[in-house]
């Protein structure tokens, strides 16, 4: 099967008067591949690891904590998830149903 698009590195080899695809997947794979979404997940990565993770889990649970107390003071409003060592997830209920 020919590919309908060319350039990048679907294509094996080019002469005057032919064109050799590369073995499929990278025959269908034209264009240019993501090199900068791949730098870019590379500095994302750099920066998350050299985070305080258990710093961040410490203020995240300090954080719930302290809008569970404060929502729980409220009589309007009911609390639902009291689970130990849950994650920090706090919603707005306008009485309509999420989009």
């Amino acid at each position: 099967m020919r590919p309908y698009q060319g350039g990048g590195e679907m294509i094996e080899a080019v002469s005057k008067d032919k064109i050799t695809y590369n073995d499929p997947p990278h025959r269908f794979e034209a264009g240019t591949p993501p090199i900068v979404e791949a730098i870019g997940l590379g500095a994302a990565l750099d920066y998350l690891t050299s985070l305080d993770r258990p710093g961040i889990a410490a203020h995240e649970s300090a954080l719930l904590a302290h809008v569970t107390e404060e929502l729980s003071n409220i009589d309007r409003v009911r609390l639902f998830g009291l689970a130990p060592d849950k994650g920090a997830l706090t919603r707005r209920d306008s009485g309509r149903p999420p989009p």
